[in-house]
């Protein structure tokens, strides 16, 4: 399994491309993957679970497991014990990315450019944002991505997209490689970093636990 890394900051960024498909065998049950995916009849989602998990294996060492708070919210165990750092994942057709930090809470999504992000511009985007958007599929799928990002990374529930994350997107340029710009939730400030590759784009933001 080949694992992309990166980094942004104190932020580590790890992304895997997930194949079409992989056998339990093929994963390694020294992991007992099968208890994470027995009753998973979609080939597509088994093979995104034991990628995933196989992911976390390579990054933090065979005894770690990747766990979940009631809320959905991932997290390490080491040894039986929660790692002490932010930890955050994201899903896109073909490709898991994970982004963690020692020293901050993180957020992290990655997305593919599709026009039916174009269906959800007016429950996730203020009038402001639209505005910079404009008719641009790209940076709708930027912002998206910068909204879901700050969403893990803000941890909070019963959220509006339009008003709770506010993003400043007058420096987003269409298709750039790389951008950063800021952003706001819950009177908290936030740094987004976006990168696109390809017809992908993901964003990873952060701020001190």
């Amino acid at each position: 399994m080949r694992v992309h890394r990166t980094s942004v900051g104190d932020i580590e960024i790890a992304e895997v491309e997930i194949p079409d498909m992989m056998s339990v065998e093929a994963a390694g049950d020294d992991f007992g993957m099968h208890r994470f995916v027995d009753g998973v009849k979609s080939v597509n989602r088994r093979t995104e679970i034991m990628v995933t998990r196989l992911l976390v294996h390579e990054l933090f060492g065979d005894d770690a497991m990747l766990c979940h708070e009631p809320s959905g919210a991932p997290y390490v165990e080491k040894a039986g014990a929660r790692m002490d750092m932010g930890f955050s994942l994201s899903h896109c057709r073909g490709w898991v990315v994970a982004a963690w930090s020692a020293s901050e809470r993180v957020g992290v999504d990655v997305e593919i450019v599709d026009k039916r992000v174009d269906r959800v511009k007016d429950r996730v985007f203020s009038a402001e944002e639209q505005r910079f958007i404009g008719t641009s599929t790209w940076k709708a799928t930027v912002a998206w991505t910068a909204k879901e990002a700050i969403f893990k990374c803000a941890g909070k529930e019963g959220v509006d997209f339009s008003s709770d994350l506010r993003l400043d997107l007058h420096t987003l340029a269409d298709g750039a490689k790389a951008s950063r710009y800021q952003a706001e939730a819950f009177g908290t400030s936030y740094d987004v970093h976006s990168f696109s590759s390809g017809n992908r784009i993901l964003s990873v933001t952060s701020n001190k636990q």
